[in-house]
């Protein structure tokens, strides 16, 4: 079920990890936790309140560039669209997580630092990338499931 677009700012919990589809088509798979930020009114001091982990994905150049750029613990401003879905424990139990396909991802540069490079690409990938769909929205783009 969609919940619709979603954007935040979250921690990532490990490396992304990339993989290829069998098509050549680049994805990666990470996890963002998510964390309100409550003041406690005994202390004064701001604290993590409730945590959300949220299983993502993004495909294609962006895939690449996260891979590249961005490792654990490091605090993103993310945006994309957010569904549930169902699954079957290993014990056997009907559970639902949310997950998230990233449109768009990079560091929350509040407390950070980061230099920002374009990617050298060779001519033969630019023009393939020009004269399909340069903005990665066609329908086999976002329906395509991860190879894993």
């Amino acid at each position: 079920m969609s919940l619709g677009h979603f954007a935040g700012i979250g921690r990532l919990v490990a490396d992304p990890e990339l993989r290829v589809t069998p098509q050549g088509k680049s994805v990666a798979s990470f996890t963002i936790a998510f964390s309100e930020r409550v003041k406690d009114e005994r202390t004064g001091e701001w604290e993590d309140g409730r945590k959300e982990f949220v299983r993502c994905t993004a495909w294609g150049q962006i895939a690449d560039n996260l891979c590249e750029s961005l490792t654990k613990g490091v605090e993103v401003i993310v945006s994309g669209r957010r569904y549930t879905r169902d699954y079957v424990n290993k014990q056997g139990e009907q559970r639902t997580s949310i997950e998230m396909q990233v449109d768009s991802i990079g560091p929350n540069l509040k407390f950070q630092t980061a230099t920002v490079q374009k990617p050298q690409r060779d001519q033969t990938s630019q023009q393939q990338t020009s004269s399909s769909d340069p903005w990665g929205t066609t329908p086999a783009a976002q329906d395509e499931e991860p190879p894993f």
